[in-house]
């Protein structure tokens, strides 16, 4: 399993086409507000991708952290983005070798949760780890606190889906440990923010629900690269 999965994963994902993968699955989940909060305080980096969509149960949650969750010959609903049921995954592991992700249905108080690790593979094979209620409560409570940390939270928002990538290796193994913090927030705050408002923007544009997207302490705004508003003469 970890020689498979550090083998999709090298599929040429940069960070902010990972974080926009996940996203896809943020929409088709009926998601309006979406934020990416990155705790850089200390090492591993831990990222935080939460959303407000409908989210998920247990079983629901299990069946979309399998190798793949769905066939490609599936009949989709047109709000479907994904196809193969290997995005999530193959995003995150692109990014990180150890992920969570979190979930309960909207309206609902308990969240439950399953967390992929390379490491924990390589000694036990193709086993997933199902998090405790006390792993998913610190999960949960280290994420409220840093979305407080940050500025202009939403209001009025609870997230229904948190993934939560521990360490991005591609910056603590590669980059000096005096550049990773600052390569780390340059790649989030401008190519990334960037990235996102160009390929959103037409969900960001909507009139009904548009869809909001917070990254640290900054909200998105859409970029639209055809000039519709343009007369033509």
């Amino acid at each position: 399993p970890e020689y498979l999965i550090k083998s999709i994963a090298e599929q040429g994902y940069s960070l902010e086409t990972s974080l926009a993968d996940l996203m896809d699955n943020s929409i088709s989940a009926s998601a309006d507000k979406i934020e990416v909060l990155i705790d850089t305080d200390s090492e591993p980096f831990k990222l935080f991708l939460a959303d407000n969509g409908k989210g998920m149960n247990e079983e629901e949650l299990r069946k979309n952290m399998q190798f793949p969750s769905n066939s490609p010959e599936d009949s989709r609903l047109n709000s479907d983005l994904g196809r193969f049921g290997l995005g999530m995954k193959t995003a995150s592991f692109s990014q990180t070798r150890k992920f969570t992700v979190i979930s309960k249905n909207k309206g609902e108080k308990k969240y439950n949760g399953r967390t992929w690790d390379v490491d924990f593979l390589r000694e036990n094979g193709w086993k997933i780890i199902i998090n405790s209620e006390e792993e998913i409560n610190c999960l949960v409570q280290q994420y409220f606190q840093l979305s407080k940390d940050f500025l202009k939270s939403f209001d009025n928002y609870e997230p229904n889906t948190i993934v939560i990538w521990e360490g991005l290796y591609k910056f603590e193994k590669y980059l000096k440990k005096e550049n990773r913090k600052d390569a780390l927030k340059r790649e989030i705050t401008e190519v990334t923010s960037d990235y996102l408002a160009l390929v959103f923007h037409r969900f960001m544009e909507k009139g009904s629900k548009p869809l909001n997207i917070r990254i640290n302490n900054t909200h998105v705004k859409p970029f639209n690269p055809f000039p519709e508003e343009e007369k033509d003469f």
